[in-house]
């Protein structure tokens, strides 16, 4: 059986089939655990839900699942931030 690396902040490269915690997250993003949640329930990229749920407080992520709506959340903010941003939306 192949062995899970735990991808932690402090590691550059994230590998697939690495897992962030909770706690991974919310010292990669500087927020609360709350926040996460929070951000699960946005209507324009949600932030992906915990692929292991255990009961109490331990959930993990899928880390190509966060990188994945990390990059997402890059264009979206980057585009946001353009000069002629708001003229494109009102088109």
């Amino acid at each position: 059986m192949p062995s899970l690396e735990w991808v932690t902040p402090e590691k550059e490269s994230v590998m697939s089939n690495g897992y962030y915690s909770t706690r991974d997250l919310c010292v990669r993003y500087r927020c609360s655990s709350r926040t996460l949640f929070r951000r699960m329930k946005r209507e324009v990229n949600p932030f992906p839900a915990a692929c292991m749920q255990q009961a109490g407080s331990f959930n993990l992520w899928d880390a190509d699942e966060v990188a994945a709506w990390e990059l997402r959340e890059r264009e979206r903010t980057r585009l946001r931030a353009a000069p002629d941003y708001e003229a494109r939306a009102a088109a």
